[in-house]
């Protein structure tokens, strides 16, 4: 956003410069907003079951940029992500590994690699088909 006269933004004087540029990290991690905003945690958006109204749609408040300068790729990316996890949860029953002593679930700690980007780091899962219509379907 262009400033060629200065602006007061949130009683604080931003003398004409050539740009603002906005910070989605900061926006998604307010602790004002979120409980623990540095924290993995998808259920912060669901109240009884529910989507929480209070809690802002991460999507809308600033993940994909704004006005002019918003991501074109938004809706293909969330489409693309929806179609892809829907077809593997469709295809294959995807478990957390098994002891190899006691023969019980090990569940999971989420572990991410703390980058511009976070990903997770590598970890264990028992992938199987789901039935013998699916193998076919692969092969």
């Amino acid at each position: 956003m262009s400033t060629p006269r200065g602006i007061h933004l949130m009683m604080t004087a931003i003398q004409s410069t050539p740009s603002l540029i906005h910070k989605p990290r900061s926006i998604l991690h307010d602790p004002k907003i979120y409980e623990n905003p540095m924290e993995f945690n998808p259920d912060r958006f669901l109240k009884d079951g529910q989507l929480d109204p209070s809690i802002p749609d991460p999507t809308t408040s600033g993940a994909f940029g704004y006005g002019r300068r918003v991501c074109p790729g938004r809706a293909l990316s969330g489409e693309t992500l929806f179609l892809m996890a829907a077809s593997v949860l469709a295809t294959f029953d995807v478990l957390p590994p098994k002891d190899e002593k006691t023969g019980l679930p090990v569940y999971l700690e989420l572990e991410t690699l703390n980058s511009v980007i976070a990903s997770p780091l590598p970890f264990k899962c028992d992938i199987r088909i789901r039935s013998g219509e699916c193998a076919s379907i692969l092969q």
